[in-house]
């Protein structure tokens, strides 16, 4: 404790920290209790070293506060988390109040903060309450400061939940509405929750369309998957396993929205809500089906939609309504015709198929026929095309669809198919070792860059919209790069590459390194360039620090932190993924 006036400040605060380090818990994950109720001899000398002239001194004082655990510094804490040149963005000082509030300063006093006047203040408040795992944190969901609401969000919904606040969460739906990170925890709260009450909320907020597409569309994906969840969560990809419900719940919320559902202002509103009701079995007017099946300028995936519907329901004209859409305009309608026609008639719905695959039809058509040839029994037809994708003839477009069909169990004894199919696969497992693209390579064309978005924004697992950006503006991070003109920049095959293999293609001022220097020190962080004289590192501060190559003792490699993607999508999301990113073709600035 001598050390703690040392002359030299780093001596100063490293004292402070051997000290203190015994005490409080130091896991990054643990829950912290709180004020301890009693008091701590080293109390009053931490809160001395508040006055500091080292900001490190001050923000090791702080961490010590939050270990011994002693409410009586809650106001010097407070007073010191409250110093006018503190900042948000400055990440050890904000960590320091952070775990000196959990420690040390009582819920009340946490929760009272939310009417302060410092963003920083309230910053550190609600990561506190998250650290406490305490429901107070809901005080701040109508916070000025989306970015801090959206904490307060993250609080209750992530890691491992605070669910005594969940059903506050939900209730919240709504308020932050510009906020994407509050706004899908609050759809998600109320999928969590399951029952009546939350189904309609999330119906409401979608009828409502105040929100951004997007949000909406996360609306209705929720009620869509409400009957049958997941086992991973919806926002953070997690494995958080619901029971199934009462398909009664959703199609109830549905049906109290309908009509403003399907006069929503976004195509994708309608149509999505025109699936989530039939698969709640929820009836529409025949009379209105029937409209929007006719009317040609309506867009084809709500046609198409409006025709699945009608089958549903029974129509009983079904048959001359399949035979006068297979020679629609609109390929949706076509395909969705084509699908009604196989539960038919097989035998028409094979000639058809066969018709598409070998005629002038669009590629979405063609794949589209070619995956229905398992449930018709076209072995004929599967044969000549697996012999087409073995001789390399087959069209890029088309190699996955053929590859996937013919993998189907409806082909599991024609031998025709499956060992051809079986040494192409092994030849590319042992190709692996030099070439880790190789059985990817059939998703390198004819993917929908429509559903690729969907994968990037919404995929439960991949979570791409949480490393990167796609624009200048709003959503996503930084922590990997901005993919805004990857497809101006980067071939289909380098796309591909980065996403099945990223060690391999790491972008520039994106990968891991570490080196340990001739004295025995470390430095760790960014690696973002490097001459003849110098490496360039950029810390965790966001300062680039150059460190002499005459000094460096040892490196390690260049790390990717992302995971390999084939292990997390499928061969057709990931095509749909590469689609996607080919049409980010903004102009780099």
């Amino acid at each position: 404790v001598v050390l703690f006036d040392d002359p030299e400040a780093e001596v100063r605060a490293q004292a402070i920290k051997t000290v203190t380090d015994g005490y409080g818990r130091n896991l990054g994950l643990d829950i912290i209790p709180g004020p301890s109720g009693e008091g701590h001899s080293l109390t009053r000398v931490l809160i001395e070293k508040l006055q500091d002239d080292s900001l490190r001194v001050r923000q090791q004082a702080l961490l010590g506060l939050g270990r011994v655990q002693d409410a009586s510094a809650a106001k010097a804490i407070l007073a010191e988390a409250a110093r006018e040149d503190y900042r948000v963005s400055h990440i050890y000082t904000r960590h320091a109040c952070v775990m000196a509030m959990a420690g040390s300063v009582p819920t009340e006093d946490l929760v009272a903060l939310k009417d302060h006047n410092s963003d920083f203040v309230r910053a550190c408040a609600v990561v506190a309450l998250r650290r406490r795992g305490d429901s107070g944190v809901v005080a701040f969901f109508d916070d000025k400061d989306s970015v801090t609401a959206a904490d307060a969000a993250r609080a209750v919904h992530d890691d491992w939940m605070i669910p005594e606040a969940m059903p506050q969460l939900a209730a919240a739906l709504g308020k932050q509405i510009e906020s994407e990170g509050f706004t899908r925890r609050a759809i998600n709260a109320n999928f969590r929750l399951g029952d009546l009450e939350s189904a309609k909320r999330v119906a409401a907020f979608v009828a409502d369309g105040k929100a951004r597409e997007d949000l909406l569309e996360a609306g209705l994906e929720a009620l869509e998957a409400w009957s049958e969840p997941d086992v991973l969560d919806l926002v953070v990809g997690r494995h958080r396993a619901l029971e199934p419900r009462d398909a009664s719940i959703v199609a109830e919320a549905i049906g109290a929205n309908i009509d403003a559902l399907l006069s929503s202002e976004y195509a994708s509103v309608r149509t999505a809500a025109m699936k989530a009701a039939r698969e709640a079995k929820l009836a529409i007017a025949r009379g209105t089906l029937l409209s929007l099946l006719e009317n040609p300028k309506v867009s084809g995936v709500i046609r198409a939609e409006a025709l699945r519907t009608l089958a549903a329901q029974g129509e009983v004209g079904l048959g001359d309504i399949v035979a006068g859409v297979l020679g629609d305009k609109a390929d949706e309608v076509r395909m969705a015709g084509l699908e009604l026609l196989v539960d038919q008639d097989s035998d028409s719905a094979l000639e058809e198929i066969r018709s598409r695959v070998t005629g002038d039809q669009p590629v979405p058509v063609k794949q589209h026929a070619i995956r229905l040839l398992p449930k018709v029994n076209g072995v004929e037809a599967m044969t000549k095309l697996v012999g087409g994708l073995v001789d390399g003839i087959m069209a890029p477009p088309l190699q996955l669809d053929v590859l996937e069909a013919a993998k189907d169990p409806a082909f599991a004894e024609v031998d025709a198919i499956t060992k051809p199919i079986a040494n192409l696969e092994a030849s590319w497992m042992a190709a692996m070792t030099t070439d880790p693209v190789m059985p990817y390579r059939y998703a390198l064309a004819g993917g929908n860059a429509e559903r690729g978005k969907s994968v990037f924004m919404n995929h439960a697992a991949a979570q791409c919209i949480r490393c990167h950006k796609v624009n200048d503006t709003r959503g996503g991070s930084n922590v990997g790069p901005n993919l805004k003109n990857v497809g101006l920049a980067r071939k289909p095959e380098y796309i591909l590459q980065a996403l099945v293999d990223p060690q391999a293609v790491i972008a520039k001022g994106y990968g891991n390194i570490s080196l340990t220097l001739k004295d025995g020190s470390t430095v760790a962080g960014v690696y973002r360039r490097e001459d003849k004289k110098h490496v360039v590192i950029r810390e965790v501060t966001n300062d680039e620090v150059k460190i002499p190559v005459e000094k460096i003792a040892e490196r390690s490699p260049i790390i990717s932190t992302m995971p390999p993607m084939g292990f997390i999508v499928d061969k057709g999301e990931l095509r749909d993924l590469v689609a996607y990113m080919k049409t980010l073709q903004s102009e780099k600035k």
